[in-house]
């Protein structure tokens, strides 16, 4: 009855999602603009989650996830966020069984799901339509945790056989789950306590004791699937030019972030204020003293957890998940440009919650304090995170509420200005948005959008020689297809618009060889404009543009248009005669 009281109350905190939008940060890719997902469930939809790298991962089980809700849901954001709720609740339910399952200890265990369910930091899993994976995921982890709880039990080959499907599964929705056989070494421990000569047998939950050699080779299977879930993820990323290794951030700057990380998300855990969607990587800024001092306090509770072990078995578990389970996305391997991340935290907290759920009631037990008043206290402390909860959700309401938060407790971010920016455009808010891209580059941004999109709004109002530096510093680090080709055609615009006819042709050839179909389209729309706004600038456009696309005729006629608007334009006619005498 409690874990479905937890479970209504995490869905009535959570309500307010199902009234949010899309938000302009990878729910595009993963939803709104992605033709396979539209697709549904079909076979060639099964075939590309099957064999795609899109988005810079191999995660089939979550494309799957998203076509499933577009069969049921189509574009209505409702739907696919009210999923994700359904699935953080199914996770709460597993987490609160299969804690009070191995340990018999059942207040305990809803105390630590219900930490899980509500705390602030797990919004950004439940809220954000694209993290779909870390959800799902973290569902099939703890299935394979549950699976392998029954193996330990009776060791069949099906309970084995099923621990490995869901740890497949659960690598196919997200690979950070890839530390699950070094958090089923640290439940052997545990609360388990298979491990013969570490521990006596446990009377919670009694399984045979076995030797660790046995323990670890157990395990085997699951560490080849963690390692080829690594090689693929790593070859994925690195298609995609995520991973940053040597590049933007030193190996000096990325060790001493994942220092300082760890006991940011500490402290967030426990005071759960400043949240934002994106956390700019300070790179080498971070001062010595908050390196040495995230150092020594890790170390310290490294060296406390292991000096537990015997009295306190469950620090040392909670402390070792904790580290354990965030390497992976502690940024030793920098994947994106992000110093941390709340989804991160969605499952290693967990072994925080266990550490100090477990530790406060041991400590209640030993001072004589009445479990009421840590009954009390526990309703209280949940009852503050699920207001602040609530709260947080609001800032996930949509694009521009995500971002204009993001902006307000992370300044100087390059990324936020970025895309409260293409929120603001999105909004009509021309003027406004520009203001937010001028504002990501000169705050070194690296996101190619911004460079074009303040390229072309200079263009469209007269500024080309303002524009220009602009969209050339966007070919520099642009590596998007859609992106590249409209940088090419907006310098060809702004070079045609100076009366650079050369340069102009070079850029609308360079464009055409990147997309020739999507350069018919702006042709299609460029005519369609002129034909109702006629200008000789415009037409001079159209016509150099559908001359490097190899259409003379129609090139000619646009050439004869610009000169009756204005017969000063000399390149027209100069156009015009060569094309006489190229005729046979």
């Amino acid at each position: 009855m409690l874990a479905a009281l937890v479970a209504a109350a995490t869905a009535a905190v959570y309500t307010p999602v199902a009234r949010h939008d899309f938000i302009n940060y990878d729910d595009g890719d993963y939803v709104v603009q992605n033709a396979h997902v539209h697709e549904g469930l079909t076979f060639e939809t099964a075939t590309w989650a099957l064999t795609t790298m899109a988005t810079g991962n191999w995660h089939p089980v979550t494309w799957i996830s998203h076509a499933t809700d577009y069969q049921l849901f189509g574009l209505d954001p409702t739907g696919h966020h009210v999923m994700s709720l359904l699935l953080h609740v199914l996770n709460v339910l597993v987490l609160a069984w299969l804690l009070a399952s191995m340990t018999s200890a059942p207040g305990r265990s809803l105390m630590v799901a219900a930490l899980f369910a509500l705390h602030p930091l797990n919004v950004e899993s439940v809220a954000w339509v694209a993290e779909r994976k870390n959800v799902l995921s973290t569902l099939f982890f703890l299935l394979a945790i549950a699976a392998y709880v029954r193996y330990t039990q009776k060791s069949t080959w099906q309970r084995y056989g099923l621990m490995l499907v869901s740890f497949g599964l659960g690598l196919a929705a997200k690979p950070m789950v890839v530390t699950l056989p070094f958090v089923l070494l640290l439940l052997d421990y545990w609360p388990l306590q298979r491990i013969r000569s570490w521990s006596a047998a446990s009377e919670a939950f009694p399984v045979t004791q076995v030797s660790f050699s046995r323990c670890l080779a157990a395990k085997l299977p699951l560490f080849v699937l963690s390692a080829a879930s690594c090689a693929i993820t790593v070859i994925a990323q690195r298609s995609s030019g995520a991973v940053r290794t040597l590049g933007a951030f030193s190996l000096h700057s990325r060790v001493e972030n994942a220092a300082y990380a760890y006991v940011r998300y500490l402290w967030k855990a426990a005071f759960p204020a400043r949240l934002a969607v994106f956390y700019p990587h300070p790179g080498l800024t971070l001062g010595a003293w908050s390196v040495v001092a995230s150092l020594l306090f890790l170390t310290a509770m490294t060296w406390t957890a292991w000096r537990a072990r015997s009295r306190a078995p469950y620090l040392t578990v909670g402390w070792f998940w904790f580290l354990g389970t965030m390497v992976p996305v502690i940024g030793l391997v920098q994947v994106g440009a992000q110093a941390m991340a709340d989804r991160y935290a969605y499952v290693p907290l967990v072994g925080i919650f266990i550490a100090l759920v477990w530790g406060i009631t041991d400590l209640g037990a030993k001072f004589s304090i009445d479990s009421r008043w840590l009954a009390a206290t526990s309703v209280i402390l949940l009852a503050a995170f699920s207001g602040i909860t609530w709260k947080q959700l609001s800032f996930w309401h949509d694009s521009y509420s995500a971002w204009s938060h993001a902006l307000a407790v992370t300044p100087d971010n390059p990324v936020a200005e970025s895309q409260l920016g293409m929120a603001l455009m999105a909004a009509g808010r021309e003027e406004d948005a520009m203001q937010h891209f001028q504002t990501a580059i000169s705050l070194g941004t690296q996101d190619p959008t911004s460079y074009l999109n303040l390229g072309a709004y200079l263009n469209e109002h007269g500024r080309q020689k303002e524009a220009i530096p602009v969209l050339e510093a966007a070919v520099r680090i642009n590596k998007d297809r859609e992106n590249s080709v409209l940088t090419q055609l907006n310098l060809g615009f702004a070079y045609t618009s100076l009366g650079d006819y050369q340069n102009a042709r070079l850029h609308y050839r360079a464009s055409l060889q990147i997309d020739r179909e999507r350069v018919a389209v702006t042709i299609r729309d460029l005519a369609a404009f002129v034909a109702s706004h006629p200008s000789a600038r415009d037409y001079m456009k159209l016509a150099l543009l559908r001359e490097q696309a190899g259409e003379r005729p129609e090139a000619e006629a646009a050439y004869l248009r610009v000169l009756a608007l204005d017969s000063r334009v000399d390149e027209a006619r100069s156009a015009l005669a060569a094309h006489k005498s190229d005729s046979p």
